[in-house]
C-alpha cells in the first residue's frame, strides 16, 4: 500500500469512529452551569439552556439524541411532591423534540440497538420523533439495548 493509500484509509477510519458526530468533528458534552448542556466541536460551543438544574444524562452511541434530566429550577410549593423533569434531545439541531415530567427518578436512559426507542426508567418513546409510545405490550422493552464503548461525555455522572 502506497502513502496515499494508508493516508484515505486513515481517513475513513478517523471519520467513521464512534466518538465522530455526524459532522464528522470530535464532539465533547459539557455541563456549563447549572442548567446549560453544551456541545464542544472544535472552536465551537453550542449550548441548550433548559429550566431545570441539570443532574444527569444519557447520549446515545450515534452521538444523535440525548436524555438530560434535572430537578425544576422554580421553587415547589411547600407540601408539595418534589418532581423531575427530562428532555429529549436532538444533539445534531441542537433542539428539544419532547419533555417528560416524573414523581421520582429518572435514574437511568437507555437506546435501542436499533435506534427505534428510548427507555427512559417505565417511559417507552420513539427515538426519531420524541412522541410517548402509548400502545405497547411488555414485551416492547425487552428490546436489545445498543452497546458501544463509552466515550468522554457520554454520561454526565460516572
Amino acid at each position: 500500500m502506497n502513502f496515499k493509500s494508508r493516508f484515505l484509509l486513515f481517513i475513513a477510519a478517523v471519520s467513521i469512529s464512534v466518538s465522530a458526530g455526524a459532522d464528522g468533528i470530535y464532539r465533547q458534552y459539557v455541563k456549563s452551569g447549572e442548567q446549560t448542556f453544551g456541545v464542544k466541536g472544535g472552536d465551537v460551543t453550542r449550548k441548550l439552556k433548559l429550566p431545570v438544574h441539570i443532574v444527569d444524562w444519557r447520549i446515545d452511541c450515534s452521538e444523535s439524541r440525548a436524555v438530560i434530566w434535572g430537578q425544576p429550577k422554580k421553587n415547589l410549593r411547600l407540601g408539595a411532591p418534589p418532581y423531575a423533569v427530562a428532555y429529549v434531545v436532538d444533539i445534531n439541531r441542537l433542539q428539544t423534540l419532547s419533555t417528560y415530567s416524573m414523581t421520582r427518578g429518572p435514574y437511568d436512559a437507555e437506546f435501542s440497538a436499533d435506534r427505534k426507542r428510548i427507555v427512559i426508567d417505565e417511559i417507552l418513546i420513539e427515538f426519531d420523533t420524541g412522541d410517548l409510545v402509548k400502545d405497547f405490550r411488555s414485551e416492547d422493552f425487552l428490546f436489545e439495548r445498543e452497546l458501544c464503548a463509552d466515550f468522554p461525555g457520554r454520561r454526565l455522572l460516572q
